[in-house]
């Protein structure tokens, strides 16, 4: 994640406006500009932020889901992938425009849609965060007000689908998605991992299998769950299963059973109004 972001939150005054903005507080639109500190992150500061965060009100509004727009970095002068990542993330939004324009960069997941909605062009033109609509299969990054958001479906495991329905839930519950104009994120190349791997090769393999079999693996795993979820989301019946700890700790903390309560609440205004 950028350093901006870092140095944006480390200030009480400015982390206040996130969780304004974060609970739909519109009037709080427009992120403002830090003034460069000498250290990335400040406790105390951050510990005034976390007290700002506990005193905000949740309001009727929509909530915001607050997209960091996601890049990948490919190797040039005499460095790899993943040096130009460690020092993308130091550098200014400017600078990042060079290597974007230069193809040093670019959008994460370049060839899927995963990432087009945050609208790059539009990104790199402006100081204003600026909304966009949510659009199929759009993943990106996003910072949320954690008493509000949704938590993932425990069904997906490995890899595959659950960003893309968490997401998905994300503006089926209402939320909108606004573009933060100063702070990004970076992929840092690794190996891929096993599950990564399996997934690919079950899409390959699995291609005229019968349902049964298709199902047995992780590609099949994954997309019939989407595929259910999707389908419950039409049907305004889906609700994210959580594992017994977590449903456990929702019924035991005050907190957590009434951002449930909110999160049901918001569900049945999008789907029925406001009666």
């Amino acid at each position: 994640v950028s350093r901006s972001l870092h140095q944006q939150l480390s200030d009480p005054v400015q982390a206040s406006r996130y969780v304004r903005l974060l609970r739909g507080d519109s009037s709080a639109m427009s992120v403002q500009p830090v003034i460069p500190m000498q250290e990335q992150l400040v406790p105390p500061k951050l510990q005034a932020a976390a007290r700002h965060l506990q005193q905000q009100p949740h309001g009727a509004a929509s909530p915001v889901a607050l997209v960091l727009p996601a890049f990948v970095s490919y190797a040039a002068g005499g460095l790899r992938p993943e040096h130009i990542a460690d020092r993308m993330v130091n550098t200014t939004k400017s600078t990042l425009a060079i290597m974007w324009g230069n193809e040093v960069v670019s959008r994460f997941d370049p060839r899927d849609r995963g990432h087009l909605a945050t609208q790059y062009e539009r990104w790199f033109n402006t100081s204003e965060a600026y909304e966009v609509s949510y659009s199929y299969r759009y993943e990106p990054w996003v910072v949320v007000d954690r008493q509000a958001v949704p938590w993932y479906d425990v069904r997906f495991r490995g890899y595959g689908q659950n960003k893309i329905v968490h997401l998905e839930y994300l503006n089926y519950t209402g939320f909108r998605f606004v573009v933060h104009p100063s702070a990004w994120l970076i992929h840092r190349a690794h190996p891929l991992t096993k599950v990564k791997l399996q997934h690919a090769k079950d899409f390959t393999n699995m291609r005229g299998a019968l349902p049964g079999q298709w199902y047995r693996t992780v590609y099949g795993h994954a997309s019939t769950l989407g595929q259910r979820a999707r389908l419950a989301m039409s049907e305004s019946r889906y609700t994210p299963v959580y594992d017994e700890v977590v449903a456990g700790c929702s019924r035991e903390l005050p907190w957590w059973g009434e951002q449930r309560r909110r999160g049901r609440a918001r569900q049945h205004r999008r789907m029925h109004g406001a009666d």
